[in-house]
């Protein structure tokens, strides 16, 4: 990952553990994504990743679940 990261150097995905490793399996679960950038960058931060990660994964999961409400209503005719 040389190059791609200029003052910090994550945590690769095969070498993380514990809260890190944890959060790299729920990105992977929840959302597909093996790695994002950002949670990369802050991978060397355990803390600052987990508390980021909290906060973004709950919009996120928010916001996929909002979408995914609205589109089975369009479908289905339902206008409430």
């Amino acid at each position: 990952m040389a190059g791609q990261f200029r003052y910090v150097t994550p945590v690769e995905a095969q070498g993380a553990t514990g809260r890190v490793a944890r959060i790299y399996a729920q990105l992977a679960d929840d959302f597909g994504m093996a790695r994002m950038p950002v949670f990369l960058t802050l991978s060397p931060a355990a803390e600052v990743l987990a508390a980021t990660w909290a906060m973004l994964r709950e919009s996120l999961l928010g916001a996929e679940t909002l979408i995914t409400t609205t589109t089975a209503r369009a479908f289905s005719g339902d206008r409430t």
